[in-house]
């Protein structure tokens, strides 16, 4: 995914960016390694991580519309995407175009195929060279 910089921010020895992409714009905690000082403006391309275990009926629902979209506000990111894949360990997928993001879940799945809503605290970002 094609991320561009918006801001940064640091607590302790954790970054934290606000990014632009194609989906829209969100907030995620960053790892750039250990060579890349990111700077307000710069593109990288980049793949999203959900570091948390969402609950199917109050973390991840129907989605109202069926577009991929990414936003923040001041308590957690919404993604919408296609729910891709479920395996028995929880291990979870979420298609964002031609991206997939993971995450454990836990309850009752919905189809696979359908458009979802996901509501998480905890997205991360990781830079990636091709």
């Amino acid at each position: 995914m094609i991320v561009q910089i918006e801001s940064i921010s640091s607590i302790g020895e954790s970054i934290y960016i606000t990014f632009l992409n194609e989906f829209g714009k969100a907030n995620a905690r960053a790892f750039f390694g250990s060579t890349l000082s990111p700077r307000v403006g710069d593109v990288y391309s980049a793949e999203l991580n959900i570091d948390d275990s969402l609950e199917w009926g109050r973390d991840i629902c129907v989605a109202d519309q069926e577009h991929f979209s990414i936003e923040a506000n001041a308590y957690y990111t919404s993604l919408n995407g296609i729910f891709e894949a479920y395996d028995d360990d929880a291990y979870t997928v979420l298609r964002m175009g031609d991206y997939v993001i993971p995450f454990t879940s836990n309850g009752q799945p919905l189809d696979i195929g359908s458009f979802v809503k996901v509501d998480t605290k905890a997205i991360e970002i990781y830079t990636i060279d091709y």
